[in-house]
This record gives structure tokens, C-alpha cells and sequence, in this order.
């Protein structure tokens, strides 16, 4: 099915093209935890985070995210752990 501006698509998938590979966002529930409220984004919807806000998000279970970001942003902040990854051996597309 395509998609235009008056007829938009019946799906519950954000789909993106870059440089063409498309990445695809289809499933589960993602929870963004701000120091005052939590926000649940599910399949298809999206929340733009500004720059310096703190946040944590989580999921209860699997969940397939596209996460779009300055390629210097330290992935667990100002902590170092176990989940930490060097910037120069992260995934980027």
C-alpha cells in the first residue's frame, strides 16, 4: 500500500530509507522516563527528546527502536557499566 498526504497507510510501522536501507520500527512498547512523567511510544509513533533533557528509556519486553542521534552522544550518559560501548564500536547506519 502507499501512503500519500490525503490517504495515509492502515499500518502500524514507521518505515525509514537511509542511503537506501530501509529500517523498519514494527514492534512493542518502549517507556521514556522523564524525571517528572513516563511516555509510552508503541509501533508507529515517534518523540523527539531535547538536547540536555534527562531521560531513560525502557521496555518490558522485546522491542524493535530506531534511534536517531548525534553520532557523539555517549549511549548511557555520564556512566560507564557493563552495557557501555566505546563510541568507535557502535552499530551505524
Amino acid at each position: 500500500m502507499t501512503a500519500t498526504a490525503d490517504k495515509p497507510a492502515a499500518v502500524d510501522t514507521v518505515t525509514l530509507t537511509i542511503d537506501g536501507v530501509e529500517v523498519s520500527v514494527p514492534k512493542g512498547t518502549l517507556i521514556i522516563r522523564f524525571r517528572d512523567r513516563d511516555v509510552s511510544l508503541g509501533p508507529g509513533e515517534m518523540l523527539v527528546v531535547p538536547k540536555g533533557v534527562e531521560h531513560a528509556p525502557y521496555a518490558q519486553e522485546e522491542t524493535h527502536i530506531l534511534l536517531i542521534e548525534p553520532r557523539s552522544t555517549a549511549h548511557t550518559g555520564d556512566v560507564s557499566s557493563d552495557q557501555t560501548v566505546a563510541l568507535e564500536d557502535q552499530e551505524w547506519i
